[in-house]
């Protein structure tokens, strides 16, 4: 089931960002491999998106599948 919520934050360099909830809750880390887009469109702040619940790679939660609205 897919999740919406905003970026807060995304960092170009590190190609990596922060997704704010909107049924509330603790920002969920994404990478830009999560990213379910042309890439070269890096996101934005305020942007809101549907993503998916996920786990990384030292099973922490994070977002997945994450497209734009």
């Amino acid at each position: 089931m897919a999740n919406f919520g905003k970026i807060t934050t995304f960092d170009v360099a590190k190609g990596a960002g922060m997704i704010q909830p909107e049924k509330g809750g603790n920002p969920l880390r994404f990478e830009r491999s999560a990213l379910k887009w042309d890439r070269s469109d890096d996101p934005s702040a305020d942007q809101r998106l549907t993503y998916d619940d996920g786990k990384d790679a030292n099973g922490n939660a994070c977002a997945v599948n994450v497209q734009p609205t």
